[in-house]
């Protein structure tokens, strides 16, 4: 417990990404800081506070660039940031970021800490490339430290010359807040719920279940895996594809509404108990054309699920690749039938992946992504 109190302000853009600090508010408040919250407060952060302690201040960050708006944004949080006086700020997601950092840099906040998620610059093209790249040098110029929340986006960084190396750092083996390897653990599932599931939402045990969990959205790589799904249904028809996650995308929702036919295409939407979904599946497909880290494989490695996802920024450092499953080009819709075709045919191998996720997944618990953040917030800059 510290003598002297310091408190933290954590700053996100939006609610539901409330979701990206759990368990991290109510560690740093037993360890004795003040923990405050900055964002666009509904219900997860509320039902954050609840549960974890803390304090939320809401301002409505806008995601896309609204010049207005965003500079209104920033008045605010200077004037929030002078009333609260913090010793630590936090900031992750784009536009939080981007607002944070600076207000916390005219008030010269002593520690500035930019946790960066990914970049969205990577699937742009053109102007947009640009000034989506000039916003993350901003937040990096005005940071102290830089957390980058995977090896490969860290190197991504340092190579397009966005953050200096010298400021950039990885907690751990990656992640921003870790997992639970309490929650994520197979032995730790109620058998009860877990068959409630099963029958509510007609999964067939018998079937092999190619799972997908995340945002439904085309840069997940969904297009990929319906193509993948399709040539795999030919030769092995006792399979299903298990699809967990929120509808962001009205092209991804058009290809649903026309494949609701298929008895074997289960969506499920969005789902808080997502343990209870990922255990029922053989395999988790992301087949993401980027990620900052992709905490669902490790969350499935955690559940002794396999794991299969492209070769970059974020997923490939979440996979031990033939070890714990496989890593396949980005877009290659023939290496991902290849690989999921391997686990369907062998038992045995499958089984091995899942032994072998287990073992792998348990350098990425929260706690020791937590241990290494206090360290870094006790530094002086």
């Amino acid at each position: 417990m510290l003598k002297n109190k310091k408190k933290i302000v954590l700053a996100y853009t939006a609610d539901v990404s409330a979701i990206l600090i759990t368990g991290q508010v109510k560690y740093f408040q037993d360890k004795g800081y003040e923990v405050s919250i900055i964002t666009k407060v509904g219900e997860k952060t509320n039902a954050l506070i609840e549960r974890e302690g803390g304090v939320a201040y809401s301002i409505n960050f806008e995601r896309e660039i609204s010049i207005l708006k965003d500079i209104k944004s920033l008045f605010l949080s200077i004037r929030l940031l002078n009333q609260i006086k913090p010793d630590i700020v936090n900031a992750g997601t784009p536009k939080a970021s981007l607002i944070l950092m600076t207000a916390s840099w005219f008030l010269r906040v002593p520690t500035r800490i930019y946790t960066c998620r990914g970049f969205r610059f990577e699937t742009e093209l053109g102007m947009k490339r640009f000034v989506l790249k000039t916003l993350e040098k901003i937040c990096g110029v005005f940071a102290h430290k830089i957390v980058c929340i995977s090896p490969s986006l860290k190197e991504l960084a340092v190579n397009e010359n966005i953050f200096k190396q010298e400021k950039t750092l990885v907690l751990g083996k990656g992640s921003s807040n870790g997992i639970s390897l309490e929650k994520f653990s197979r032995a730790k599932l109620n058998d009860l719920k877990l068959h409630e599931i099963i029958s509510d939402y007609n999964i067939n045990k018998d079937y092999f279940t190619i799972g997908f969990a995340g945002r439904l959205h085309p840069d997940k790589g969904l297009k990929e895996l319906f193509s993948a799904y399709d040539i795999l249904k030919l030769k092995h028809p006792f399979i299903q594809l298990l699809l967990v996650g929120s509808l962001e995308s009205d092209e991804i929702e058009k290809e649903l509404e026309y494949r609701k036919q298929d008895k074997n295409l289960i969506y499920v939407g969005f789902q808080n108990a997502i343990e209870y979904f990922i255990a029922n599946f053989n395999v988790l497909v992301l087949p993401s054309y980027r990620e900052g880290f992709g905490n669902v494989l490790i969350q499935a490695a955690a559940l002794g699920v396999p794991t299969i996802t492209n070769n970059v920024t974020g997923c490939k450092d979440a996979v031990l690749d033939n070890f714990n499953g496989f890593i396949v080009p980005k877009n290659d819709v023939n290496g991902l039938v290849e690989k999921i075709n391997l686990l369907i045919e062998d038992k045995m191998l499958q089984k091995k992946m899942g032994e072998n996720g287990i073992t792998f997944s348990k350098q990425f618990g929260s706690k020791t992504i937590w241990q290494e953040l206090e360290i870094l917030y006790q530094k002086k800059f």
